[in-house]
């Protein structure tokens, strides 16, 4: 449109069209809202990470996500993403009761 609009040719005004929205909620919860389908629990979580591999780019990404998931939902290994210790910089020193 940029460049169309540079060489003086007439566009078409802009229009935003809402796709829909999806967010997770929760271990394996989601939330759908097309507009025409409104859905919740897992069916729309499994939905979210279908379109989620699916706008990725490539089909190696598509592929390793996809991989990495079915491997960490299998495994139930959810809490092999989460970070519980602190940097070397910013944990706080435990001191030990002496004796």
């Amino acid at each position: 449109m940029i460049h169309a609009r540079l060489r003086g040719e007439r566009t078409r005004p802009f229009r935003y069209k809402h796709d829909g929205s999806l967010a997770t909620i929760g271990k394996r919860l989601a939330v759908i809202d097309f507009g025409w389908i409104k859905l919740r629990g897992a069916f729309a979580w499994w939905i979210w990470g279908l379109a989620h591999i699916y706008f990725l780019i490539g089909v190696r990404n598509r592929l390793s996500v996809a991989l990495n998931w079915l491997w960490i939902y299998t495994r139930d290994q959810r809490r092999s993403r989460l970070i519980t210790q602190g940097s070397a910089a910013g944990e706080t020193e435990r001191s030990t009761p002496s004796r």
